[in-house]
C-alpha cells in the first residue's frame, strides 16, 4: 500500500495502477477474514484512490485523443477553405478580364492611329418634278415616275 500512495501516483503507468487496484480487490475481500475493521478501511480509501486515478488517465488519455483527432479535422478544413479562396479569387479574375476589351489593354500603335483615305461619297443632286405655274395639274393627268433601281456598292 505505500507503494500506492497519492504522493507516488503520478509517478505510476496506468498499468501498474491497475495491477494494484486488481491486487487490493482481491486482498479486500479476504480481508473481513483476516483482519479487524481498522484494516479495512484504509484499504477501501486506497480501492477507491486508485480507481479515481485510472479513470483520470482514461479520461486524458480520451480528451488528447479527441484533441488530435480535433486538431487535425480543423486542418483540414482550413487547408480546403484556403483552396476554396484561391478558387475564386481565380474565378473572379478570370471572369473579369473577359468583361475587358482587349484593345483596352493595349496601347495603340502610331500607324493604326493614322486613319487611311477612303473615298468620299459626294451627293448627286436629285431633281424635282413640280408641276410650272402655267402648267394646270388638273387638265391632263400624268404618269407617275417609276424609280430606277439602285444598285449598293461592294
Amino acid at each position: 500500500m505505500r507503494d500506492t500512495g497519492p504522493d507516488k501516483l503520478a509517478d505510476l503507468s496506468i498499468e501498474t495502477l491497475q495491477a494494484c487496484y486488481h491486487y487490493l480487490t482481491e486482498a479486500q475481500r479476504a480481508l473481513p477474514a483476516m483482519y479487524g475493521a481498522e484494516e479495512i478501511r484504509p484499504c477501501s480509501d486506497r480501492v477507491a484512490l486508485l480507481r479515481s486515478e485510472i479513470e483520470l488517465r482514461r479520461v486524458e488519455k480520451q480528451s488528447g485523443e479527441q484533441h488530435t483527432e480535433s486538431m487535425k479535422q480543423g486542418s483540414n478544413i482550413l487547408f480546403w477553405a484556403k483552396v476554396g479562396g484561391i478558387a475564386a479569387a481565380v474565378g473572379t479574375l478570370v471572369l473579369l478580364s473577359q468583361d475587358l476589351p482587349i484593345s483596352r489593354l493595349r496601347p495603340a500603335k502610331a500607324s493604326q492611329a493614322l486613319p487611311t483615305s477612303s473615298p468620299k461619297i459626294t451627293p448627286t443632286a436629285v431633281s424635282s418634278e413640280s408641276p410650272l405655274a402655267t402648267e394646270s395639274p388638273s387638265a391632263t393627268p400624268q404618269a407617275s415616275p417609276t424609280p430606277a433601281p439602285t444598285s449598293t456598292p461592294k
